[in-house]
């Protein structure tokens, strides 16, 4: 059965700490992220996902930075995954390390792209509904 894979642009946000994502660099430097919902097909069936904000964030002028540790994405920036650095939310460094490894063997192994959901950079450059992957 086919599957069709359609990004949504769904906005974008800003937290006014890069260190978050970056620990020991770009302290105190602001960072816009994408904010990208994917529409998935398979078959007859369409599935939405949606990785968004975090309800608590809402409204807070201190945006993201102050969220206490969430289990989140492995990584939010490129660089992240390039160079294995943990962002500061993750809930552990040596599962995050680990689930990089893994992540990229898994790419190694199916030829795979990764697309990194918040990544700006990367997103940009990532085609938008009506384009698709398939």
């Amino acid at each position: 059965m086919k599957l069709i894979l359609y990004r949504v642009d769904c906005g974008r946000s800003l937290a006014n700490d890069e260190s978050v994502w970056t620990p020991g660099e770009n302290v105190g430097k602001s960072i816009e992220f994408s904010l990208t919902c994917w529409l998935v097909k398979h078959g007859k069936d369409w599935l939405l996902w949606d990785t968004g904000v975090p309800e608590s964030a809402y409204n807070d002028p201190k945006g993201w930075s102050t969220l206490p540790k969430l289990i989140v994405d492995v990584v939010h920036l490129e660089s992240n995954f390039e160079r294995s650095i943990v962002p500061s939310l993750n809930t552990s460094n040596a599962g995050s390390l680990a689930s990089m490894e893994k992540v990229g063997k898994l790419m190694a192994t199916y030829k795979a792209t990764l697309f990194i959901n918040h990544d700006k950079p990367q997103t940009q450059q990532l085609k938008v509904l009506p384009a698709h992957y398939d």
